[in-house]
């Protein structure tokens, strides 16, 4: 990376960082629930409850799922909640190797993890803290979404929300983040999601 790329880079981090803790103090305010938990996609629903200062009360904290995969998990909760996690390899990533492993017949990328071992304490300590009275999932168009997968989700008996690049008039749980649009899905960068929640 050049120079001149890296400072860029560093003076938009500082901007987003600082935009971002005004942001969360507004979301603090307004924020009126608490005790719930967030099932998510991917890291989203880590960093709202850590950006609003609430416990992680789900085990969907600092990993991802492909499309397919979380709509399957969404539709079976329990079913996929009492399974066991197992063990399947090591993916490389950004920061280093990461552990994938399988529940049932679904993959979970814990892209934040050291190793198996801190998977499964994490995994099974917080998904015992589930809230099923004020659960909330949230699920962002990545990892190959699909118009029918979109379909499958609006079915899904729980409180959702899904951020798309494209506008969706069809489903009242879908949030167009614009900007995006050629893109063919929302960015991975969580500063763009917390100032759409913020400005809503």
């Amino acid at each position: 990376m050049r120079l001149i790329d890296k400072i860029d880079w560093k003076i938009k981090h500082l901007i987003g960082d600082s935009y971002r803790k005004i942001i969360n103090t507004k979301l603090r305010d307004k924020l009126k629930n608490s005790d719930f938990s967030i099932i998510s996609s991917n890291c989203i629903g880590g960093i709202l409850s850590h950006d609003l200062n609430q416990k992680f009360n789900s085990p969907t904290i600092n990993l991802f799922f492909c499309a397919e995969d979380f709509v399957k998990f969404c539709e079976d909760l329990p079913g996929y909640l009492n399974s066991e996690l197992i063990y399947k390899k090591e993916n490389e990533g950004i920061d280093g190797q990461y552990p994938v492993c399988q529940l049932k017949d679904i993959y979970i990328y814990f892209a934040h993890y050291k190793d198996f071992d801190e998977c499964v304490l994490k995994w099974e300590e917080r998904k015992k803290r589930i809230n099923f009275q004020n659960l909330f999932i949230i699920w962002t168009d990545r990892n190959n979404c699909t118009d029918e997968l979109v379909e499958r989700f609006s079915k899904i008996p729980y409180k959702k929300i899904m951020f798309s690049h494209k506008p969706m008039p069809d489903y009242d749980f879908v949030v167009h983040v614009p900007g995006f649009e050629d893109k063919g899905q929302v960015p991975v960068n969580d500063n763009v999601l917390v100032y759409h929640l913020g400005h809503q």
